[in-house]
């Protein structure tokens, strides 16, 4: 954890993945279950209107590809949660996300979320959607692992 900076680099950090998470996700046509006062430790989404998500098959194919998601167990609501912390950095936020745009290609669904069923457009327009964020990440932020 110095090595990185201390707590707060460490915080920044945990920030950065959150609002790139967000920016990245909404892209892709989610929203996030809490529209205010979002932390920085987990993210619950809603999933997009107009879909039919299968959260058994998501996760199994995020997880055969190496991340891991979790089901929204606090809420009576379709929802599933994806971490920010711990040894998670920006090329891992974009990589997880860029997992959902094929998953949601291969099974569908992408074109009902963001109105094309293009997976490269939906992964242009989340990069599109994050170069802010990276841009503005505080220097003492570390970006990759």
């Amino acid at each position: 954890m110095f090595a990185e900076g201390g707590i707060p680099a460490r915080s920044g950090r945990y920030a950065l993945n959150n609002r790139l998470l967000i920016a990245r996700m909404k892209a892709l046509g989610f929203r996030t279950f809490l529209a205010e006062h979002q932390g920085p430790i987990i993210t619950t989404f809603l999933y997009p209107e107009g879909t039919k998500f299968d959260f058994h098959d998501m996760y199994e194919f995020i997880k055969e590809r190496g991340y891991a998601i979790y089901p929204g167990k606090l809420t009576t609501e379709e929802t599933f949660r994806l971490g920010n912390i711990g040894e998670i950095y920006t090329d891992d936020i974009e990589k997880v996300t860029e997992l959902l745009a094929l998953y949601m290609g291969e099974r569908g669904l992408l074109s009902a979320a963001t109105g094309s069923d293009s997976v490269p457009a939906a992964i242009a327009a989340m990069d599109a959607a994050g170069e802010p964020i990276k841009a503005a990440a505080p220097a003492n932020v570390k970006l990759v692992a």
